[in-house]
């Protein structure tokens, strides 16, 4: 076989694409334009407003992007993560962040080791340059993983009764210190609507 290096659109090439399906790439939030120049992202987001999945480009934010492109890759692969796998990964590490954090550790913080195969589709994990046995989980990763997190947690709080409101706010503490907290509890809002298993009362609480 042959392998073909596919690169970013361009941001006129993005914009036309998206002209052609009647969205104007100047209306969307910055994060959100940026991301859908990875040619993977767009056909996503294309792909959720053919069926229905959004009533409009404004709903798309970058972790439900990822968050679809996670189910994406374990529908499509010729070697799938399953989806459960790969989001207990990003579960793991963000828990590991929020207990970093709550030690004081700054250096390092979003590096691991471990299996090095997540790293291939290099939307979420890259390899450090300096030392290519471990990996960093990249900033538009960190949002998707600790929403993950958040939302774990707090369906281990429901199954054992205790109260989610007071749970929430311990967990928060140190997502405010990564200065992502807004960014988290809306990634954790949008998953928490979309995932079946997840109770109303998680949802409300959030």
């Amino acid at each position: 076989y042959d392998e073909v290096n596919i690169s970013e659109w361009s941001v006129s090439e993005r914009d036309d694409i998206l002209l052609k399906n009647g969205i104007i790439g100047s209306d969307l939030k910055s994060k959100v334009a940026k991301s859908l120049c990875n040619p993977r992202l767009l056909g996503i987001s294309l792909e959720l407003l053919s069926q229905d999945d959004i009533e409009n480009i404004d709903e798309l934010n970058v972790s439900r992007l990822l968050f679809e492109h996670m189910r994406t890759m374990e529908r499509n692969a010729s070697r799938p993560v399953p989806f459960s796998i790969f989001a207990k990964r990003l579960v793991n590490d963000a828990t590991e962040i929020q207990n970093r954090v709550e030690v004081g550790q700054e250096d390092d913080l979003k590096v691991f080791q471990g299996e090095l195969a997540i790293v291939a589709d290099g939307r979420f994990y890259e390899l450090l340059d300096d030392d290519p046995s471990s990996y960093y989980l990249k900033e538009e990763g960190v949002t998707l993983a600790l929403s993950l997190s958040v939302i774990e947690q707090l369906k281990k709080a429901f199954r054992n009764s205790r109260n989610l409101d007071d749970v929430l706010n311990k967990i928060i503490d140190p997502i405010a210190a990564l200065d992502d907290t807004s960014n988290v509890i809306i990634s954790a809002i949008t998953i928490a609507a979309l995932d079946s298993r997840c109770d109303d009362r998680i949802l409300i609480s959030l």
